[in-house]
């Protein structure tokens, strides 16, 4: 069986070379990421999956793609990108989502006791962990920091798309499955992974609900107000249950794992909706940003899980699914 292999890509000549920067923001640079694995975890919630978790011999590519509304170099070409991404491969293939440190698509939640937005907690580590340092828009492809967006998407899809190819051509050492159960108010996903052969080393899960569609303000050469944004990070369900705890990532297996184990945990987020006050209007994009509020459904919303090892304060991808 073939060893799991953690690619890297080289970055060319970028479109927007400088990209991005804002203060108080933390951009990205061209960084690999660590190696790891392995038996316990954690879990804050009860199950209720309506489908077996029956863990496929298949691996899977990830791209993380980091961009932000107020980014130009990110609506006319990080964005177009990542759209490219992911009409390239199906979730078979490619796990994926959008994350935000700031901006209106940041992922927030509102402190009901003080009337306040305040970011999730989960958002900048998991930001960290994507090697978040310098500009954007960037994509982490397959755990590591692979470089920024060119002029023409296709040609994006197709640079960043061959890593992807190259990975989900080897067997995984260790597979995952996962369910998600989604109702008005909860968000549920049982996770179970299998270790192919004996993984020594911690493992970690990251659980994150993604808007698979939600229309709004985005930077490209001016301000435009019908942008549409896509698997947006809106919520860990990794944390302590609520919109206040979330973190990025938990151990779901530490020390050794044998092969042929499996391991089967259950995360789970208590939604609370909210509302804002609009900051930003079409006659006067100078006010204090608002963001782009989390309206969940869940018809718009999907489950995507993604496993990690960890050396020092490094995340190295190891597999993902996108809950069924």
């Amino acid at each position: 069986m073939k060893k799991l292999l953690l690619l890297s890509s080289v970055a060319g000549l970028l479109i927007f070379a400088a990209g991005c920067k804002k203060d108080n923001d933390t951009g990205g640079g061209n960084t690999g990421g660590g190696t790891g694995g392995g038996n316990n975890g954690g879990g804050n919630g009860g199950g209720g999956g309506q489908t077996a978790l029956v863990v496929e011999q298949t691996q899977r590519g990830f791209v993380g793609y980091v961009g932000a509304t107020w980014c130009g170099p990110c609506g006319t070409a990080g964005g177009p990108g990542y759209k490219a991404m992911l009409n390239k491969f199906n979730t078979d293939q490619m796990v994926s989502f959008y994350l935000a440190p700031s901006g209106e698509t940041a992922a927030q939640f509102k402190d009901e006791a003080n009337e306040l937005m305040k970011p999730a907690g989960f958002n900048s580590e998991l930001y960290k962990a994507m090697k978040g340092t310098g500009t954007i828009p960037f994509y982490n492809v397959n755990g590591t920091r692979a470089g920024g967006a060119f002029a023409d998407p296709n040609y994006t899809a197709n640079k960043y798309g061959a890593n992807i190819t190259n990975l989900i051509a080897n067997d995984p050492q260790i597979g995952v499955a996962a369910v998600q159960t989604l109702t008005a108010d909860k968000l549920t996903c049982d996770v179970k992974i299998k270790a192919y052969e004996e993984y020594t080393g911690d493992l970690y899960y990251s659980v994150i609900a993604v808007e698979k569609q939600v229309v709004g303000i985005q930077a490209t050469t001016q301000y435009v107000f019908d942008y549409e944004h896509k698997n947006v990070a809106r919520a860990s369900l990794v944390g302590d249950g609520t919109m206040a705890g979330q973190k990025a990532f938990e151990v779901i297996s530490s020390g050794s794992t044998a092969a042929n184990e499996e391991i089967t945990k259950s995360v789970s987020l208590d939604y609370k909706a909210y509302t804002i006050t609009p900051g930003v209007t079409k006659t006067n994009v100078s006010k204090s940003q608002a963001p782009i509020i989390w309206k969940y459904t869940p018809s718009n919303t999907e489950i995507v899980v993604t496993i990690w090892s960890k050396v020092g304060d490094n995340y190295a991808y190891v597999n993902g699914v996108v809950a069924k």
